[in-house]
């Protein structure tokens, strides 16, 4: 694979060897072996976003934003959260509304504190992060799912990630509740578990 990086490819091939190396990722069980596979995933999609800009093409923005998605998930899932953040940034520039791209940004906060091992940082994943960019965390998500449950008629394509949204909601607060040694922290978790639920 080290010749394959350093040969001169297509964007095609060099967007193919991503898709591989992310597969092989998913089917790795050694973790340090997986979370180097999927770090060489996402290696291979920026060259591939940057060989397609050398050809001098532009892809269309839903394609770009596949592509970003695809860094980002694979960057999380290689243990490089900060990483994989400044990605889905990247896409929520265009389509900051998007719950399939906010639910990564969701995930991705909910791994950068367990990463980090801080507890009171688990909160960012509900609440979105301190510096209020355009990623907000599992409750406005929430928030917009439910609206859109309201608003449209199809409700069940909005049900199940509704239902996910406030299962991570539960598991963050009742894992910071059991955690923290701030006793009015877990109490208010508690309470807020109750009534999200």
């Amino acid at each position: 694979t080290r010749a394959m990086q350093q040969a001169d490819l297509s964007p095609a091939l060099v967007l193919w060897g991503a898709e591989r190396a992310l597969q092989a990722a998913e089917g790795l069980s050694d973790r340090e072996a997986r979370q180097a596979m999927f770090q060489r995933a996402g290696e291979w999609y920026r060259r591939h976003l940057e060989e397609v800009a050398a050809a001098g093409e532009t892809p269309e923005a839903e394609r770009r934003q596949a592509i970003q998605l695809r860094i980002a998930r694979a960057e999380r899932q290689a243990g490089r959260a900060d990483m994989a953040l400044e990605a889905i940034a990247e896409v929520l520039k265009e389509s900051p509304n998007s719950a399939a791209i906010q639910r990564e940004a969701a995930l991705t906060l909910e791994a950068r504190a367990r990463e980090q091992d801080e507890v009171e940082r688990l909160l960012e994943a509900i609440d979105g992060p301190a510096e209020r960019g355009p990623i907000w965390g599992w409750g406005r998500l929430a928030l917009l799912l439910e609206r859109r449950l309201y608003e449209t008629e199809s409700t069940t394509d909005n049900l199940g990630p509704l239902f996910e949204a406030r299962r991570h909601m539960a598991d963050i607060r009742l894992e910071v509740a059991s955690r923290t040694s701030d006793a009015e922290l877990a109490r208010r978790q508690r309470e807020l578990v109750l009534l999200e639920l």
